[in-house]
């Protein structure tokens, strides 16, 4: 494995993440936090990484970042999930207005492992 180049799409090295798992952490963090689900709770949390780095895939590898990406705090975000969180920022409210009922991206789904596990009985 010492011979693996960095050919992923985020330049993101071996045991390294992507936005969505990045997301489905903050989501667990949130579920755990709350005792359950709590809407701003979770987009508070993605606009934390998004903007900061929380439970990005270079917690300990910040000279990889910094070297790829400049000063991003992470990687990997999508335009509807980017609307969100614009607006979150701008309005923090519960849930989005943003996207329509034709959008056809399947991050969310990707990102919510968590909630089948925190309700599994």
């Amino acid at each position: 494995t010492s011979d693996l180049r960095e050919t992923n799409r985020f330049l993101l090295r071996m045991g390294q993440w992507t936005d969505d798992t990045a997301m489905a952490l903050c989501l667990a963090d949130s579920l755990l936090a709350n005792g359950g689900f709590h809407p701003r709770d979770v987009r508070l949390r993605f606009l934390a990484w998004w903007m900061l780095g929380y439970n990005n895939a270079f917690g300990k590898d910040k000279a990889h970042r910094d070297k790829v990406w400049g000063n991003a705090g992470s990687v990997g975000l999508g335009g509807i999930i980017g609307e969100s969180i614009s607006e979150f920022a701008r309005l923090p409210a519960d849930y989005t207005r943003t996207g329509s009922a034709t959008s056809s991206g399947n991050g969310s789904i990707m990102r919510n492992a968590p909630v089948a596990i925190m309700y599994r009985h």
